[in-house]
């Protein structure tokens, strides 16, 4: 029988590259469902359909972030890169940090610093930034 290392876990490139490829068919999707939008509004006038565009690109401008993160979350939650409790050295808002994985939700991820601080990194961060490594 094979020994499995119970520390293996996938590439992070792999989740970064499955992040990107669902926020394009996120993207193609609302394109698609916003494209048979406007034919059934064609019978409204081009002042109604002018503020419906410039409002559906508000909120999807706004929601970006918010979705990029969720959708990473989501990555990281299916192919987990890493678990609870594993030390981490990530580039976060505050700069290089170590710490150890306390919680994943799927906006965030909570790390607990050697000084027993408590950090917060954006999914989309933890999905994409390669300076992301386990530490032994």
């Amino acid at each position: 029988m094979l020994a499995h290392d119970k520390h293996e876990h996938l590439d992070l490139k792999a989740v970064k590259f499955l992040a990107k490829l669902t926020r394009y068919a996120v993207y193609v999707f609302a394109f698609a469902a916003y494209a048979h939008f406007i034919l059934a509004l064609s019978g409204l006038g081009a002042a109604s359909l002018t503020s419906i565009g410039m409002i559906s690109l508000i909120v999807g401008f706004a929601a970006q972030n918010t979705l990029g993160n969720l959708i990473a979350g989501i990555s990281l939650l299916l192919y987990r890169p890493f678990k609870l409790g594993d030390r981490l050295h990530v580039t976060a808002p505050t700069g290089l940090e170590t710490g150890t994985v306390e919680s994943l939700t799927l906006g965030y991820t909570l790390l607990r610093t050697d000084d027993n601080h408590r950090v917060v990194v954006p999914n989309s961060l933890m999905a994409s930034h390669a300076d992301s490594e386990r530490v032994s």
